[in-house]
Protein backbone atom coordinates (compact mmCIF):
# COMPACT_ATOMS: atom_id res chain seq x y z
CA UNK A 1 0.00 0.00 0.00
CA UNK A 2 1.35 3.43 -1.41
CA UNK A 3 0.73 6.29 1.25
CA UNK A 4 3.71 8.82 0.77
CA UNK A 5 3.05 10.50 -2.24
CA UNK A 6 5.30 13.58 -3.30
CA UNK A 7 4.19 16.01 -5.28
CA UNK A 8 5.65 18.64 -7.86
CA UNK A 9 3.45 22.51 -8.59
CA UNK A 10 3.22 23.14 -12.16
CA UNK A 11 1.07 26.21 -11.73
CA UNK A 12 1.30 29.56 -13.65
CA UNK A 13 4.22 30.86 -11.64
CA UNK A 14 2.39 34.26 -11.61
CA UNK A 15 -0.56 32.46 -8.94
CA UNK A 16 1.02 30.42 -6.19
CA UNK A 17 4.43 31.73 -6.21
CA UNK A 18 4.20 34.62 -4.07
CA UNK A 19 1.91 32.83 -1.64
CA UNK A 20 4.91 30.39 -1.29
CA UNK A 21 7.29 32.84 -1.31
CA UNK A 22 5.65 34.25 1.69
CA UNK A 23 5.05 30.89 3.23
CA UNK A 24 8.97 30.58 3.79
CA UNK A 25 10.02 34.03 5.18
CA UNK A 26 7.11 33.25 7.57
CA UNK A 27 8.61 29.53 8.11
CA UNK A 28 12.20 30.43 8.51
CA UNK A 29 11.36 33.82 10.83
CA UNK A 30 8.75 32.22 13.00
CA UNK A 31 9.02 28.24 12.98
CA UNK A 32 13.00 27.45 12.36
CA UNK A 33 12.21 25.86 8.87
CA UNK A 34 9.99 23.31 10.56
CA UNK A 35 5.86 24.00 10.62
CA UNK A 36 2.73 21.89 11.22
CA UNK A 37 0.74 22.49 9.15
CA UNK A 38 -2.58 23.79 11.41
CA UNK A 39 -0.28 26.60 12.94
CA UNK A 40 0.45 28.08 9.36
CA UNK A 41 -3.53 28.30 8.37
CA UNK A 42 -3.95 29.84 11.63
CA UNK A 43 -1.87 32.63 10.92
CA UNK A 44 -3.95 35.91 10.03
CA UNK A 45 -1.66 37.44 7.41
CA UNK A 46 -3.27 34.93 5.11
CA UNK A 47 -6.51 34.94 2.96
CA UNK A 48 -9.35 32.68 3.08
CA UNK A 49 -8.56 31.64 -0.17
CA UNK A 50 -4.49 31.38 0.54
CA UNK A 51 -5.14 29.52 3.42
CA UNK A 52 -7.36 26.79 1.39
CA UNK A 53 -4.53 26.56 -1.07
CA UNK A 54 -2.18 25.43 1.77
CA UNK A 55 -4.41 22.89 3.07
CA UNK A 56 -5.06 21.34 -0.45
CA UNK A 57 -0.94 21.31 -0.69
CA UNK A 58 0.28 20.42 2.46
CA UNK A 59 -1.47 17.03 3.35
CA UNK A 60 -0.14 14.75 5.76
CA UNK A 61 0.01 11.53 3.44
CA UNK A 62 2.46 13.96 1.41
CA UNK A 63 5.97 13.25 1.59
CA UNK A 64 7.41 15.73 -0.41
CA UNK A 65 6.41 18.86 -1.86
CA UNK A 66 8.68 20.54 -4.92
CA UNK A 67 7.19 23.95 -5.83
CA UNK A 68 9.39 25.71 -8.52
CA UNK A 69 13.20 26.22 -6.43
CA UNK A 70 11.76 25.45 -3.45
CA UNK A 71 11.64 22.31 -1.58
CA UNK A 72 9.47 20.87 1.67
CA UNK A 73 9.10 17.14 3.12
CA UNK A 74 6.94 15.60 6.13
CA UNK A 75 8.62 14.29 8.62
CA UNK A 76 7.56 13.43 11.78
CA UNK A 77 4.33 14.98 11.67
CA UNK A 78 5.68 17.97 10.33
CA UNK A 79 6.53 20.11 7.61
CA UNK A 80 10.31 21.13 6.98
CA UNK A 81 11.49 23.57 4.39
CA UNK A 82 14.59 22.58 2.66
CA UNK A 83 17.00 25.57 1.02
CA UNK A 84 19.06 23.16 -0.70
CA UNK A 85 18.82 22.45 -4.71
CA UNK A 86 18.57 18.83 -4.57
CA UNK A 87 15.56 18.66 -7.11
CA UNK A 88 16.03 20.64 -10.90
CA UNK A 89 12.90 21.53 -11.21
CA UNK A 90 13.12 23.41 -14.26
CA UNK A 91 15.07 19.85 -16.18
CA UNK A 92 11.82 18.21 -14.77
CA UNK A 93 9.54 20.29 -16.45
CA UNK A 94 11.40 20.23 -19.49
CA UNK A 95 11.66 16.64 -19.71
CA UNK A 96 7.86 16.06 -19.00
CA UNK A 97 7.83 18.40 -21.98
CA UNK A 98 9.55 16.29 -24.23
CA UNK A 99 8.44 13.23 -23.23
CA UNK A 100 4.90 14.82 -24.21
CA UNK A 101 5.94 15.94 -27.52
CA UNK A 102 8.25 13.11 -28.85
CA UNK A 103 6.10 10.38 -27.51
CA UNK A 104 4.38 7.29 -29.00
CA UNK A 105 0.81 7.99 -27.51
CA UNK A 106 -1.03 10.72 -28.93
CA UNK A 107 -1.59 13.90 -26.46
CA UNK A 108 -5.69 13.07 -25.13
CA UNK A 109 -5.35 9.10 -25.79
CA UNK A 110 -7.11 7.53 -23.32
CA UNK A 111 -4.38 4.66 -21.41
CA UNK A 112 -4.64 2.78 -18.88
CA UNK A 113 -2.69 2.92 -15.52
CA UNK A 114 -1.68 -0.80 -15.52
CA UNK A 115 -0.29 -1.25 -19.09
CA UNK A 116 3.32 -1.76 -17.92
CA UNK A 117 4.54 -1.80 -21.27
CA UNK A 118 3.22 1.70 -21.65
CA UNK A 119 5.06 2.47 -18.25
CA UNK A 120 8.18 0.68 -19.53
CA UNK A 121 8.14 2.69 -22.83
CA UNK A 122 7.86 6.20 -21.12
CA UNK A 123 10.42 4.97 -18.60
CA UNK A 124 12.78 4.34 -21.59
CA UNK A 125 11.70 7.16 -23.29
CA UNK A 126 12.85 9.50 -20.03
CA UNK A 127 16.09 7.36 -18.82
CA UNK A 128 17.00 8.69 -23.00
CA UNK A 129 16.91 11.98 -21.92
CA UNK A 130 19.57 11.79 -19.38
CA UNK A 131 23.68 12.30 -19.92
CA UNK A 132 25.11 9.08 -20.25
CA UNK A 133 26.84 9.52 -16.55
CA UNK A 134 23.31 10.05 -15.25
CA UNK A 135 22.14 6.86 -17.04
CA UNK A 136 25.06 4.95 -15.69
CA UNK A 137 24.46 5.98 -11.69
CA UNK A 138 20.60 5.87 -12.25
CA UNK A 139 20.57 1.78 -13.65
CA UNK A 140 23.25 1.02 -11.00
CA UNK A 141 21.34 -1.64 -8.84
CA UNK A 142 18.01 -0.99 -10.64
CA UNK A 143 14.82 -3.89 -10.80
CA UNK A 144 13.37 -2.34 -13.97
CA UNK A 145 10.46 -5.02 -13.07
CA UNK A 146 9.79 -3.64 -9.09
CA UNK A 147 9.59 0.09 -10.75
CA UNK A 148 7.26 -0.49 -13.66
CA UNK A 149 5.03 -2.63 -11.08
CA UNK A 150 5.53 0.22 -8.67
CA UNK A 151 5.07 3.58 -10.79
CA UNK A 152 1.61 1.54 -12.20
CA UNK A 153 0.49 1.04 -8.51
CA UNK A 154 1.27 4.57 -7.69
CA UNK A 155 -0.13 6.48 -11.14
CA UNK A 156 -3.71 3.95 -10.43
CA UNK A 157 -3.60 5.18 -6.72
CA UNK A 158 -3.24 8.84 -7.76
CA UNK A 159 -5.51 8.59 -11.40
CA UNK A 160 -7.03 5.98 -10.96
CA UNK A 161 -7.77 2.42 -13.98
CA UNK A 162 -7.97 4.63 -16.57
CA UNK A 163 -6.88 8.55 -17.73
CA UNK A 164 -5.85 10.79 -20.97
CA UNK A 165 -2.04 10.82 -21.59
CA UNK A 166 -1.40 14.97 -21.18
CA UNK A 167 0.99 16.68 -19.16
CA UNK A 168 -0.85 15.94 -15.85
CA UNK A 169 -0.17 12.07 -16.85
CA UNK A 170 3.23 13.11 -17.49
CA UNK A 171 3.86 15.07 -14.06
CA UNK A 172 2.28 12.78 -11.74
CA UNK A 173 4.69 9.56 -13.48
CA UNK A 174 7.59 12.25 -12.02
CA UNK A 175 6.01 11.84 -8.83
CA UNK A 176 5.71 8.54 -8.79
CA UNK A 177 9.01 8.00 -9.66
CA UNK A 178 9.98 10.38 -6.70
CA UNK A 179 8.16 8.03 -4.52
CA UNK A 180 9.75 5.14 -5.56
CA UNK A 181 13.42 7.05 -4.83
CA UNK A 182 12.10 8.03 -1.33
CA UNK A 183 11.02 4.47 -0.66
CA UNK A 184 14.53 3.17 -1.18
CA UNK A 185 15.78 5.32 0.62
CA UNK A 186 13.22 4.70 3.44
CA UNK A 187 13.66 0.74 2.95
CA UNK A 188 17.58 0.94 2.83
CA UNK A 189 17.85 3.15 6.14
CA UNK A 190 15.21 0.88 7.73
CA UNK A 191 17.53 -2.23 6.52
CA UNK A 192 14.47 -3.94 4.14
CA UNK A 193 15.64 -6.58 1.80
CA UNK A 194 14.29 -6.58 -1.30
CA UNK A 195 12.34 -9.80 -2.34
Amino acid sequence: MITNKVSIILDDKNIHYALICKVINIVKNKYNKKFNTDDLISIDEFSVKEKEYLRKIFLPHVSGLYAWEHNFYFHENIWHYDESDQYDYQETIRQIMRLLNNGKIAIGEKIHTTDYELIRNIYYDWFSLLESEAQRLYAMNFNEREFIIFISHNLKSRLGETCIFNFEFLKTFMEAKKDYHAKNVIDAMWGVEKI
